[in-house]
This record gives structure tokens, C-alpha cells and sequence, in this order.
């Protein structure tokens, strides 16, 4: 969340999703929704991976994907760059390391 929370790149809605994790994710999300208006989380029964972040997607409007089992996002300007590139070569996916930006 900190990486995401800090990327350059500020107009951007956080939507990260707990699937029924027993890691306390919930609780978590909850305390940076409450810091920053950007997050708005959402928290649905464990009907696996690909169910939650398709939620996720349907939740949104532009889609930067990075999934937290592969790391962090050390680049703190990488979604900024990712949008640029796609709105300056009209391209409705960037991919880079972990991370995808689809445009809607």
C-alpha cells in the first residue's frame, strides 16, 4: 500500500481488495481508507484470486494491477510513466515488471 500510496502519479483511486484473507488485510485497508480518500476498499467472501481481482477491475475506471505476493513497486514515479506512455502512443495496456495499467 505505502508504494502505491506514494507514487508520483496522484489523481488516482486505490482500490485494493480483501478476499477473506486471514492476515488481517481488512483491518488494514481499513485503517488507510481512513488516512486517504483515494482508497476506497472493498472486502468480499473468498471465491478465490481471479474472482477478486476482476472485482477489482469492474470497480474501476483505469487499471494499474500490481499484485502484492510479487513485491513491492520501487519506482515511485512507474504508474505516472506507465499512464504517459499509454496516453502518449494511444495504447489501452502498459506492462512493466508486476504492473499493467489498462485504459477504459
Amino acid at each position: 500500500m505505502e508504494s502505491v500510496i506514494n507514487q508520483t502519479l496522484k489523481e488516482i483511486e486505490i482500490i485494493p481488495v480483501d478476499y477473506g484473507s486471514p492476515y488481517n488485510c481488512g483491518k488494514i485497508m481499513g485503517e488507510y481508507a481512513k488516512k486517504d480518500k483515494r482508497i476506497k476498499s472493498i472486502h468480499k467472501e473468498n471465491r478465490g484470486y481471479s474472482s477478486a481481482v476482476n472485482l477489482g477491475i469492474e470497480k474501476s475506471y483505469w487499471r494499474i494491477y500490481s499484485d502484492a505476493r510479487n513485491g513491492r513497486l520501487d519506482e515511485p514515479n512507474a504508474y505516472e510513466l506507465l499512464y504517459n506512455e499509454s496516453k502518449i502512443n494511444d495504447t489501452d495496456m502498459r506492462k512493466c515488471k508486476f504492473i499493467f495499467i489498462i485504459l477504459s
